[in-house]
């Protein structure tokens, strides 16, 4: 933002702290781009620290926010001093009412710092797994910079109410916290008979019970209890296929749960799949499942899960574990179910219940996606976290 691009009204001006932003896939950096979106949008001016990266500059020439890129590096330890120089820069040239960090490392970190040398405050974004693991693995100097910079933001925006209550547990006071949940972008994830029907003739499905999972392979994201439900699921309904998205450590484990229980010719392992094909997949699947589960002693959980949101957005019933933040993102009994993600049996029973019953299913899937468009569009969590940070700001004024 140049000088001349001041505004006087100072308190519509917000910088972006983030290590996640387009081109970088993943959950948080569509989080990112999402929430700025609809900020800008809604009248706040958005300036946005990103990290550079090849076709950066292609996705930012059709944004109508500012973003301005920096060096990175990786591990992300690297990056802290070039983020940290870019954003001093721009906050001695610009008058900027608050920052906002899109995670506690670096990019809290960094707007904690900044924070208490500029005396600029600042909000940050907990998504739940990235809170716990630092917080219940990690002793030292990262566990105290993490307590440290939650503890003096001016306010937070928590994925869910459970990781609301782990950040309350760490210290921060309750008034500073608001669950928000997340959002999708349903002009992207919608329900088109045209995807179901290509995509189910591309990946040879179209006479199979198609169940699927989006998420990274990984020990607390449930796919190997989806895998020991298969055996049993095919006695009843011969038809099912189970259709696995994503890449991650836990490839190999659940390879050989695949060839142990000889399901070879009824999973298909679609490794990483882009943002752009993923309705596609959503489209193509009869029931959605997830039943993500806590691993304490590695600190792991979902803190919301944004994929049974997009998955809804299709219409598409879902599955997902009663645990984390999970209970925030699927409504029981009305957008889809929640089982005990560490109990087969009651898996097997919630998936063999939607895949017999397509008026369930259906009813399902159109409250799902119903709940989606009236609660979780970008629209609605800019406008409650706008109001969110004013009042943060107002309430530190008066003081």
């Amino acid at each position: 933002m140049q000088d001349s691009e001041r505004n006087t009204d100072a308190k519509k001006y917000l910088l972006v702290l983030t290590s996640d932003f387009p081109p970088i896939g993943g959950g948080m950096s569509a989080h990112t781009l999402g929430l700025c979106q609809a900020l800008h949008d809604s009248g706040r001016t958005v300036v946005i620290l990103a990290p550079k990266t090849k076709g950066g500059r292609n996705i930012d020439s059709d944004l109508a926010f500012t973003v301005l890129r920096f060096a990175s590096g990786m591990p992300r330890v690297y990056t802290l001093a070039p983020l940290l120089y870019k954003a001093c820069c721009q906050l001695l040239r610009s008058d900027y009412d608050a920052m906002y960090a899109t995670s506690w490392y670096p990019d809290g970190l960094a707007a904690f710092i900044l924070s208490q040398t500029l005396g600029v405050p600042y909000f940050i974004a907990a998504h739940g797994g990235e809170i716990l693991r630092t917080s219940r693995v990690t002793k030292g100097w990262r566990k105290a910079c993490l307590l440290l910079t939650l503890r003096n933001s001016a306010g937070i925006y928590a994925a869910s109410r459970f990781t609301r209550d782990v950040l309350i547990r760490l210290g921060v006071e309750a008034n500073k916290v608001i669950a928000l949940g997340n959002a999708v972008d349903i002009a992207h994830f919608y329900p088109s008979a045209d995807l179901r029907e290509k995509g189910r003739q591309h990946l040879k499905l179209r006479a199979k019970r198609v169940i699927l999972t989006v998420g990274r392979l990984t020990e607390y994201k449930g796919q190997d209890m989806v895998l020991q439900c298969i055996p049993y699921l095919l006695k009843e309904i011969p038809s099912v296929h189970y259709v696995i998205v994503g890449k991650g450590d836990d490839y190999t484990r659940l390879k050989l749960i695949v060839q142990r229980l000889e399901l070879q010719d009824c999973v298909t392992f679609a490794g990483y799949v882009s943002d752009e094909e993923l309705p596609t997949y959503y489209n193509v699947c009869d029931v959605f499942v997830m039943p993500s589960r806590e691993i304490q002693e590695a600190g792991e959980v979902e803190g919301f899960g944004i994929v049974y949101l997009e998955a809804s957005a299709c219409g598409k019933p879902v599955i997902g574990g009663r645990s984390g933040g999970v209970e925030d993102a699927i409504i029981h009994g009305e957008t889809g179910l929640l089982v005990n993600p560490e109990d087969r049996g009651e898996l097997e029973q919630a998936l063999k219940k939607l895949l017999r019953d397509d008026a369930l299913a259906g009813r399902l899937g159109d409250q799902g996606r119903r709940r989606v468009l009236e609660n979780f569009t970008w629209k609605h969590i800019a406008q409650r976290f706008d109001a969110f940070i004013e009042n943060r700001l107002r309430n530190s004024n008066e003081r």
